[in-house]
């Protein structure tokens, strides 16, 4: 069935990084899945000191995140993006 339905491997290759570290099985990931992680953790958690800085009043601090967050984000898609397209 999933190699009949293309949204379903879309969506195990998505998820199945998060999944073997749920199941305490680190050992099966590629190293692209750990630099994958690795990137998603920092967007996120500069997208949470944007939230943070911007509901404490210091929109310097939002604007640094934010651009940090942009810089790292288009990081993120060279990376994967151009992986993903044959040559």
């Amino acid at each position: 069935m999933l190699e009949s339905d293309p949204e379903l491997h879309a969506l195990r290759e998505v998820w199945r990084p998060r999944a073997l570290l749920l199941a305490g099985r680190e050992d099966e990931l590629s190293k692209e899945d750990v630099l994958r992680l690795r990137l998603e953790d920092k967007l996120s958690a500069l997208q949470t000191e944007v939230e943070r800085a911007t509901a404490a009043g210091d929109l310097d601090a939002a604007e640094t995140a934010h651009a940090r967050y942009i810089e790292l984000g288009t990081t993120y898609v060279r990376r994967f993006v151009r992986s993903d397209v044959p040559a």
